[in-house]
């Protein structure tokens, strides 16, 4: 399923603004905070840092927050 998505370095800088198609992958790098805005989360699988994190399963729109390098997300 297609999701909008937002990504947010800390700071306020938009990294991608848009709708990802099913199938479709997009990579963010920064040594900075990313906070992530999803519109339907379910439909994205989330890699961290190389670890692939569980599927947000809640309705709506979801934010996330990201440390850099091997930090642990923030809810």
């Amino acid at each position: 399923d297609k999701c909008w998505l937002e990504v947010k370095e800390a700071g306020g800088r938009v990294l991608y603004s848009g709708t990802l198609d099913k199938g479709e992958k997009r990579s963010f790098e920064s040594d900075k905070s990313l906070t992530v805005v999803m519109g339907y989360p379910r439909g994205l699988d989330i890699i961290h840092n190389g670890t692939k994190l569980p599927v947000i399963s809640l309705p709506g729109v979801v934010e996330r927050t990201f440390g850099p390098a091997h930090n642990n997300p923030k809810k």
